[in-house]
């Protein structure tokens, strides 16, 4: 993968990865990986948006609210 500014990109990944969430992590593979059909990728990419939103089961806040930089979230949603 190209970003467009490589350090940031880097950073905000680094981010992602600490969240430590293995339905992400899961959900990623299914986009990445070049044995998915359409839907299947589709639907992961659908689910994760999803669970960026949602509350996190340990706290009251989201992926959203921690990953909370705009910027942050398209570098990671560019993966899907």
């Amino acid at each position: 993968m190209h970003f467009a500014e490589p350090e940031k990109a880097k950073k905000d990944l680094q981010a992602f990865a600490d969240t430590n969430d293995h339905r992400l992590f899961k959900l990623l593979n299914a986009c990445a990986n070049p044995e998915s059909d359409l839907r299947t990728i589709i639907k992961a990419k659908v689910r994760s948006f999803v669970l960026l939103r949602e509350p996190r089961p340990d706290r009251r806040t989201s992926w959203h609210d921690e990953l909370s930089s705009p910027t942050r979230i398209s570098s990671i949603a560019s993966m899907f």
